[in-house]
């Protein structure tokens, strides 16, 4: 679909109940700023472009799919940007059972600046970061295909994604699940934001208690019985029973 109707090559699987695209691309950002705002205009439209292939394929197959996962790579510096989407969440907007606003809070999107190879090697196939070692032969979106995607990454993901949006914007964070029971939110540049003063911490960690308190809401989530905060040294921050 991705070929035919936007002359784009890109690979696809499902991964238990997951819907992955990868697609490789030479240049995501327009300047050294990785965030949406950077997106060059032409990646901004591939990532579009496959997601709507993307939810369409989700909404009419009879295959069982919660999640649909897009992945877009820069083949010369790694950086990549991952969107998720909960495949319910996209037929309640269709069918206006949540609103444009709320929908638009429970995409998911992430972005890992990557690595730049060196410039010069920069014409080397071996120097793109997402090439495999010599004598492999497998592509290079073999490196790019992540596990299969629960319930409790996707909100925990979505809870950081949203804090963002709601206060803490300079939030740097992710989550540790390895407790089932406990959603542990790792802040990894605590020290930068107590610099700024005890009203932006308190600003930055009423934002994270809020919205794990809206997604878990908004989803009717019980699995996590308890909400921490922690630096990145495993201080404790906080804590709040869920």
């Amino acid at each position: 679909m991705c070929s035919r109707d936007y002359k784009l090559p890109i690979e696809a699987r499902q991964s238990d109940k997951t819907l992955e695209a990868v697609v490789l691309r030479a240049g995501l950002f327009s300047s050294r700023i990785y965030d949406l705002q950077g997106m060059r205009k032409e990646a901004a439209d591939t990532m579009e472009h496959v997601f709507l292939c993307a939810t369409r394929v989700a909404l009419s197959t009879d295959a069982s799919l919660d999640f649909i996962e897009v992945k877009m790579a820069d083949v010369l510096t790694g950086a990549t940007i991952t969107l998720w989407r909960y495949v319910p969440d996209i037929r309640d907007s269709m069918y206006q059972r949540i609103g444009d606003t709320e929908y638009f809070n429970r995409l998911v999107i992430e972005i890992d600046p990557g690595k730049p190879a060196a410039a010069s090697d920069a014409t080397s196939d071996s120097s793109s970061p997402l090439s495999h070692p010599k004598g492999h032969s497998s592509g290079p979106s073999d490196l790019l295909w992540d596990k299969p995607l629960t319930m409790s990454e996707f909100l925990a993901k979505q809870i950081i994604s949203r804090a963002r949006r709601e206060g803490a914007e300079t939030i740097q964070a992710h989550a540790d699940l390895s407790d089932p029971a406990t959603l542990a939110v790792v802040i990894e540049n605590w020290p930068s934001i107590e610099e700024e003063g005890p009203d932006h911490v308190a600003k930055v960690t009423d934002s994270v208690h809020k919205s794990a308190q809206e997604v878990l809401k908004g989803y009717r989530f019980r699995g996590f019985q308890e909400m921490t905060l922690r630096d990145a040294q495993g201080t404790a921050l906080g804590s709040w029973t869920l």
